[in-house]
C-alpha cells in the first residue's frame, strides 16, 4: 500500500490526466445519452403527429417504388398468396391461376382484398409481381416489362388511385412497394384492376403483404 502511495505521489501528473480524461469521457457519455434519448422522444412525437394528421386525409404512401430489397420496420404482418380465397378475383377469364400467380392478361379483371386495422396505423403494402408483356426483341432475346405500370393497370387503396411513374422490368418477380401509409382504424381495401384495352399489361400477382405498426385482422364476415 505504501509503495502504491509513493507511486501515486511520483506520478501525480499522470494520475490527474487519467482522472481528467475519465471524467471528461463520462460527461460526454452522459451528454450523448441524453441527446439520444431526447431525439428518440422527439422522433416518437413527430411520428405520432404525422400519423394523427395524415390518417385524416385520403390514403397516400410516402414512397412507391420497385424495391426487391425492401424490409419493413413494422412487425405486424399479413400475407395473401395467389390461390387464397381472401384474394377475390373478378374476371371473364376461365383459367386465371397460373402456377403460383394470378394471371389476368388474357381478358383482364380485378383482384381485391381487405384487412382490418384495430387502431390508426402506419402501413406498408408490398405487391410481388411479374410481367409477361413483351416489349421488344434485342439480340434475339425477347424483352418483357411494363413502362409506367400504374398508368397501364390500376392500383387502388381505400378508394384512392396510386400514382407514380414505376417501370416493371423482366419476367422475374419484383416487389412493388408502397410504404408509409398513415391510415385510420378500420378496413384497408386494396384493388388491382386492368385498364380497358390493356389487359396484356396487367401484372401477374404472386402475393400481397401488409405490414403495420398496429394489429391487423381479417374483417368480420357478413
Amino acid at each position: 500500500m505504501k509503495k502504491f502511495g509513493t507511486w501515486v505521489l511520483d506520478h501525480l501528473k499522470l494520475v490527474f490526466t487519467i482522472l481528467t480524461f475519465g471524467i471528461t469521457f463520462l460527461v460526454i457519455g452522459i451528454i450523448m445519452l441524453s441527446s439520444y434519448m431526447g431525439y428518440k422522444a422527439y422522433e416518437k412525437k413527430f411520428d405520432q403527429n404525422d400519423l394523427d394528421i395524415r390518417s385524416l386525409s385520403p390514403a397516400q404512401p410516402t414512397t412507391i417504388e420497385i424495391n426487391d430489397r425492401f424490409k419493413s420496420s413494422f412487425k405486424k404482418r399479413f400475407t395473401f398468396e395467389a390461390g387464397m380465397e381472401e384474394l377475390k378475383v373478378t374476371t371473364s377469364q376461365e383459367n386465371y391461376l397460373n402456377g403460383d400467380c394470378i394471371d389476368l392478361t388474357t381478358s383482364g379483371g380485378t383482384i381485391s382484398t381487405s384487412l382490418e386495422l384495430e387502431e390508426k396505423s402506419f402501413v406498408d403494402i408490398v405487391f410481388t409481381i411479374s410481367s409477361s408483356y413483351k416489349t421488344t426483341t434485342e439480340d434475339g432475346d425477347d424483352v418483357y416489362g411494363v413502362s409506367d405500370l400504374l398508368s397501364n393497370s390500376g392500383f387502388v387503396v381505400n378508394g384512392e388511385a396510386m400514382e407514380e411513374v414505376v417501370d416493371l422490368e423482366g419476367e422475374d418477380y419484383h416487389q412493388l412497394v408502397m410504404s408509409g401509409f398513415a391510415l385510420p382504424a378500420g378496413p384497408v381495401n386494396v384493388t388491382i384492376s386492368s385498364v380497358s384495352g390493356k389487359a396484356a399489361m396487367m401484372p401477374q400477382l404472386k402475393s400481397i403483404t401488409f405490414y403495420a405498426s398496429q394489429p391487423l385482422s381479417m374483417p368480420a364476415q357478413e
